[in-house]
């Protein structure tokens, strides 16, 4: 699992989330396909260790309630409304349009 997963993950299991409900988290740059499958995952697995868990809600309620993503425009978009599309459009500068 990359740092970058483990960090989601840590955010949601630890209960991180639970206890900052108002916090945020972006997913940028590291791709997006792997976030479904990474939930449903994480939704069986809280089934089976909800007794010894500080979280009150599914692991997917808090990314949905608390993480957007931001992925390239040719990615699979299974969770449309979490999703923004990655663009260089608004970049300035020397190779930039200046849209």
């Amino acid at each position: 699992m990359s740092s970058d997963k483990k960090r989601r993950l840590n955010l949601i299991t630890l209960g991180i989330f639970e206890k900052y409900p108002r916090m945020k988290c972006a997913v940028l740059e590291a791709g997006a396909t792997w976030i479904a499958s990474w939930l449903d995952r994480l939704n069986y697995k809280s089934e089976v260790t909800e007794a010894f868990s500080p979280i009150k809600l599914k692991p997917s309620e808090y990314f949905y309630r608390q993480c957007v993503v931001s992925a390239d425009p040719d990615e699979t978009m299974e969770l449309l409304d979490r999703f923004y599309e990655k663009t260089d459009a608004g970049r300035a500068g020397k190779h930039g349009t200046g849209l």
